[in-house]
């Protein structure tokens, strides 16, 4: 497949004409060219969706050194704590109780339970303008999900991050919403990584450390209130052979070390958190198949960044991403 970059832009719903992105906060407009067309398997193109917060069903607040919530309709459904690159990266799911109506995403509904074969610029166009104003990466990967158990080995908040920063208790910052104290009661891991890595100092000493990747799913729809014959109808579709469709809103976190003497010494950790925009049914029903479905990711680019760091990130991202792919592309 062709290297060359894809290029989207989100429209006007009535007249169709193209609209220009309106980016808060946003220092630099990434150049099309940084972003590949194909990373191994995985097909990407750069999106913009330029449509103003108060005309969009989904919104961030905060999105800042502390962290961020996610709102949905004005509901906070998932929080993404950031900071400093050698504090825990966090995160948290708050699910809604019933299904938010995204009439972008119910416009598709056939094509996605069917399942994307390539990144239809339409379709891509179309759902790009639920999001909040920015950049996107869009990516078609395969992920094969698994249901994580709070507190066992697949909890990242009870596993790597006492791992990497053990006894640390602090919760991040979330803008908007109280502190959880509980994991989330549902949520998903897709196939990871670890892997032997170095840590180099500012005064060029060079350390063994671990080099991680953990790619989680946030539900933004509660469990209660999934259909039981959407989920049967998927089961039917993946013992055929089928992979529909999921869509994700996606942040991607990196911590270069961990800041303690005590616990396991991190070269890198990759922290992929993909927040369920729609297919819920979908991945939990591949997760109970030990299945996997193609996802339709959008990952948000940071907000601010020279273009020489811009440009870095996309790339390491895209590599990471195809990772992932390829990892979830194993069989069983």
């Amino acid at each position: 497949m062709s290297e060359t970059p894809l290029w989207f832009t989100t429209s006007d719903p009535h007249t169709r004409a193209p609209l220009a992105p309106m980016l808060d906060r946003s220092a630099v407009t990434p150049d099309p060219a940084w972003v590949k067309g194909q990373v191994g398997r995985v097909p990407f193109a750069l999106v913009a969706a330029g449509q103003a917060e108060d005309q969009v069903p989904l919104r961030w607040e905060g999105r800042g050194y502390s962290g961020a919530a996610l709102r949905v309709h004005g509901e906070v459904a998932a929080l993404i704590g950031m900071g400093s690159a050698t504090l825990p990266a966090l995160f948290h799911a708050l699910p809604l109780t019933r299904r938010p109506a995204l009439a972008a995403v119910d416009a598709l509904q056939d094509a996605l339970a069917g399942g994307l074969r390539a990144l239809d610029q339409s379709a891509v166009t179309r759902l790009a303008s639920v999001l909040p104003p920015g950049w996107y990466v869009a990516s078609l990967v395969t992920t094969r999900p698994a249901v994580v158990v709070p507190g066992g080995p697949l909890d990242y908040m009870t596993h790597e991050r006492e791992r990497y920063w053990p006894g640390d208790r602090r919760q991040g910052s979330w803008p908007g919403a109280d502190v959880p104290t509980a994991p989330p009661a549902l949520s998903y891991r897709a196939p990871g990584w670890g892997a032997p890595g170095v840590i180099t100092y500012a005064d060029g000493r060079q350390v063994p450390g671990e080099d991680a990747g953990v790619s989680v799913l946030l539900p933004t729809q509660g469990a209660e209130s999934l259909d039981a014959r959407r989920v049967a109808f998927y089961r039917e579709q993946f013992r055929a052979g089928e992979r529909p469709t999921a869509v994700c809103l996606q942040v991607i976190e990196e911590r270069d070390s961990n800041s303690q003497w005590e616990g396991t010494p991190l070269s890198n950790l990759t922290l992929s958190v993909n927040v369920i925009v729609d297919g819920h049914h979908k991945v939990q029903e591949a997760a109970l198949e030990g299945a996997a479905l193609t996802v339709l990711t959008f990952t948000a680019l940071p907000y601010t960044a020279t273009p020489r760091v811009l440009k870095t990130w996309i790339e390491r991202t895209q590599r990471h991403l195809a990772r992932f792919d390829a990892l979830s592309s194993l069989p069983e």
